[in-house]
Formats: structure tokens, sequence, C-alpha cells
């Protein structure tokens, strides 16, 4: 094969002593250009799988996430429905015009504290 190609070198003008080595050299360059080529697309099938796997992984720990985020905005909605609800019964209970006992002092005292806490983004104490 590589004489059938020599002579084709020849053919085209190369002299006959660079024609063996030219072909040699072209079917080498030739082998590592497709060496080269197949590395290349392996690799490009390996990163393609990588980001494919990173991309579920992320995507999972994403709906870990949103989870984890409704399950607390849930708890903040309780607990504020709870206070507004505990607010509400302050407010009722103020229009009463005689002086506040020392249990409703002290709940006052503590939906105070509450507010505080919430203003701070601390936890709020529940009140009794």
């Amino acid at each position: 094969m590589i004489g059938f190609l020599a002579n084709l070198a020849v053919g085209l003008g190369l002299p006959q002593r660079f024609a063996r080595a030219a072909v040699i050299g072209l079917l080498i360059v030739l082998a590592v250009g497709g060496l080269l080529l197949a590395k290349s697309c392996y690799d490009d099938s390996l990163i393609e799988r990588h980001d494919a796997e990173r991309d579920a992984d992320l995507a999972e720990g994403g709906r870990a996430a949103d989870a984890n985020a409704a399950e607390t905005r849930r708890e903040d909605d309780a607990r504020l429905s709870t206070e507004s609800i505990q607010l509400n019964e302050v407010i009722a209970n103020a229009s009463i015009p005689d002086v506040p006992s020392d249990a409703r002092r002290r709940y006052y005292e503590c939906v105070r504290l509450q507010q505080q806490r919430r203003v701070a983004g601390d936890p709020a104490p529940a009140c009794d």
C-alpha cells in the first residue's frame, strides 16, 4: 500500500527519493490526527455525562431546599396566625375600663416581648 501511495506521490510531482518518506509521514500525521479527534470526542462525551449527573444532583438539592422553605413558611404562618389571634384578644380586652389585673398585665408584657423578639429576629415565646 505504501508503494502504491509512493507511486501516486511521484505521479503528482514529488521526487522519487522523498515519495516513500512523505507517504509514511502523511500516514503518521493522519493517524495522530485521528487519535486526537477520538480523544476529543471521548472528552466531550465524558464532560456531557458529568454535567448531566451534576444537574441531576443540583435539581435534587433544589427540591429539598424548596421543601424546607415550604415547611418554614407553614410554621411562620401558623405562628403569625396565633399571634394575631392573641393580639386581637388583647385589643378586645383592652376596651374594658377596669384596671387590668396582674394576670392581664403579665399577658400584655408577654405580647410586648413577642413583638420585640420578632423585630430582633429571635423566636417569640408563647403567652399563657
